[in-house]
């Protein structure tokens, strides 16, 4: 197969995804997406959207940071988003030829947090079926 990524997706882990609904396939996104990514994340983090939340502050000054639809501001999410190999990976792992990029959402925790995450369910709210 002839495919834009820096490895093949394996049998194994097509199999694995389509029957756990989760996968690790390491090594799926070089250097650079990565680099891309960090600066989108500190752009974020400077200059967050209306619908970001600091969920808990500590003492000193450690958080836990959540925001969401930041790719519609942030050029190196949505380089991200449409340039990456992301949608070709989701594509060969559920075996379909068209992938709609749905929600995006950060969680960054400062180093050291010792903020739970609390248990929590997204199903409810996300009306979402597929064929």
């Amino acid at each position: 197969m002839n495919t834009n990524l820096p490895r093949e997706i394996t049998a194994n882990e097509i199999a694995s995804y389509q029957r756990d609904g989760v996968v690790l396939i390491p090594g799926m996104f070089d250097a650079d997406w990565i680099a891309l990514l960090r600066r989108g994340l500190e752009v974020n983090c400077r200059r967050p959207t209306d619908r970001s939340r600091v969920w808990d502050r500590d003492e000193t000054g450690r958080t836990m940071f959540w925001d969401s639809q930041a790719w519609l501001g942030i050029e190196e999410y949505r380089r991200f988003v449409f340039d990456s190999p992301a949608s070709q990976i989701a594509g060969m792992l559920m075996d379909s030829s068209h992938i709609n990029f749905y929600f995006d959402a950060v969680f960054v925790r400062s180093a050291g947090s010792q903020f739970a995450t609390p248990w929590h369910q997204d199903e409810p709210y996300w009306s979402v079926s597929g064929y």
